[in-house]
């Protein structure tokens, strides 16, 4: 599952984006913050990879991570 949200703090927005397993939708983890909109987001066939792009065209590639105690990171 996957989610975005903005948050307006004054003047200017901060976008975020959280992912969680859908079997513990009560985990959830935030990916990454941004002071740009998001446009897109695409995870890859393996499902091991996501692209997050922006409105200002930068484009970011996270990588899951299983750690030892069987909690995912996106990183």
């Amino acid at each position: 599952m996957l989610a975005l949200v903005r948050c307006r703090l004054s003047i200017e927005s901060v976008y975020h984006v959280f992912v969680c397993d859908i079997g513990k939708p009560w985990a959830v983890h935030r990916v990454a913050s941004f002071a740009e909109r998001i446009v897109a987001l695409q995870w890859h066939s393996s499902g091991l990879k996501m692209l997050v792009a922006t409105l200002h065209g930068n484009c970011y590639v996270y990588q899951m991570k299983v750690q030892p105690s069987s909690s995912l990171v996106y990183k």
